[in-house]
């Protein structure tokens, strides 16, 4: 199937499932940092996550931290239904692009979960209260305009001098789990990637009991490599 036709697929299911745009000022929670209604965080939402580090404190990012972000990621995709695109890891916060897959996928909890499970490699150090979300609109989830969500969060060390290039940070790239060989600085990652997240929306949709298997680009909803049958 043709990239733009997943992509059209791919925003009619989100429609259905939310009218992401202008929000009411009702449909937000003052408690704490403003977040939109349940509902818009759940099934086919795509969700910029920023974790914040509590007093902007540093010197937690290493190779060991990169290592069990990567780890408790994969755990919380597995259990949860959803794909990362995107990730970087900056000195004093991390930033996330989350794609729902399941009609099911709650990203609330699914970051409860993975904040609660990666605080330990913290050490001294602490997350703030409350993550940080931005939920895409409708326009910001168009061909382009996603990819240029990602460039942006992935031109973080770029904009604060780490690195000259985005590809030479060490602590950014993407996470779908079954699929270590996405890299998001190589070229037809995009296709690849929206080929894959298609092939999980329907088999998800088709398959109640798919989130006990393993992840598999048939496409068919039949199992595939590294599947486990029930």
């Amino acid at each position: 199937m043709e990239e733009s036709a997943i992509r059209r697929d791919i925003l009619c299911s989100c429609e259905r499932e939310q009218a992401v745009g202008e929000t009411p000022a009702s449909a937000r929670n003052h408690s704490h940092l403003p977040r939109l209604s349940r509902e818009y965080y759940q099934g086919w939402a795509f969700i910029h996550w920023t974790l914040a580090i509590k007093n902007r404190m540093t010197g937690w990012l290493d190779d060991a931290f990169h290592s069990a972000f990567r780890e408790c990621l994969a755990h919380t995709q597995h259990r949860y239904r959803f794909t990362c695109p995107t990730y970087c890891l900056m000195t004093d916060h991390v930033h996330m692009l989350w794609v729902g897959l399941a009609e099911d996928t709650d990203q609330i909890v699914a970051m409860e979960f993975f904040r609660r499970h990666l605080k330990a490699y913290l050490f001294s150090a602490c997350w703030q209260q409350q993550a940080h979300d931005h939920v895409l609109s409708a326009g910001e989830r168009e061909h382009g305009a996603f990819e240029s969500v990602a460039w942006y969060i992935l031109n973080n060390p770029v904009r604060a001098g780490f690195v000259k290039e985005p590809r030479d940070y060490a602590y950014s790239g993407c996470l779908v789990v079954g699929y270590p060989e996405l890299i998001p600085f190589e070229d037809g990652f995009w296709g690849r990637y929206w080929r894959i997240d298609h092939s999980l929306r329907r088999k998800y949709r088709g398959n109640p009991l798919a989130h006990a298997r393993g992840y598999g680009e048939t496409g068919e909803g039949k199992a595939g490599e590294g599947e486990v049958e029930l």
